[in-house]
């Protein structure tokens, strides 16, 4: 996590774009969260006391959030590339100066084809990690907390069932992932190899 941490400072010159992408994002998730009060609202106003009057508007309601939340991930996503192309071009630039630099003694210790790994493989991973992986963990957090919120405004016997099921699912993601990161590695040491075995 640390060495992540470090690789942030590179996305210091496009910090604007990455805030206006997260509050972008949030207004999104809070549209998304809202759908299920309206559909609510249109049912027990308008479909069970027969109000037609509230039925379209709940229903205008739910296509307007929709598009509107539409439009705001559209923009967050574009904000969100604009900050990863740029994280990855100077991130690339870093590599290469400091490879440039190196001496005969650490060149014979990293081949071309593992450089040739760390300069576009690696990049690339953690460019897409910028790009869809922080959009998608802010997305899923808020979702999650916004959504048992609602659940307990709503009911808590049935809020109290999913906040025990949850946490079950949260260890079983965590226990894929762990054991995803070695086949990652695995795959990153059978691209150094074919770089190198194309090299020779």
């Amino acid at each position: 996590m640390k060495p992540l941490l470090k690789l942030f400072r590179y996305l210091r010159d496009f910090r604007g774009s990455l805030v206006v992408s997260l509050a972008l994002l949030i207004v999104s998730t809070a549209l998304g969260l809202v759908q299920p009060r309206l559909i609510e609202y249109a049912i027990d106003q308008g479909i069970k006391a027969n109000n037609l009057a509230a039925v379209i508007w709940g229903a205008a309601g739910i296509l307007a959030s929709a598009l509107l939340s539409a439009g705001l991930n559209l923009a967050a996503g574009f904000a969100l590339i604009k900050c990863s192309q740029g994280f990855g071009y100077q991130l690339r630039n870093g590599l290469y100066q400091k490879i440039m630099g190196f001496s005969f003694a650490n060149l014979d210790k990293w081949r071309t084809g593992e450089l040739m790994v760390r300069l576009n493989s690696d990049v690339n991973t953690v460019r897409m990690f910028i790009r869809m992986g922080s959009f998608m963990i802010v997305s899923s957090i808020l979702m999650i907390v916004g959504t048992l919120i609602a659940m307990f405004l709503t009911n808590v016997w049935l809020a109290g069932i999913m906040a025990f099921i949850m946490p079950v699912i949260m260890i079983i993601f965590f226990l894929v992932a762990m054991n995803i990161r070695p086949l990652f590695m695995k795959a990153r040491k059978a691209v150094d190899a074919l770089n190198n075995a194309m090299q020779e």
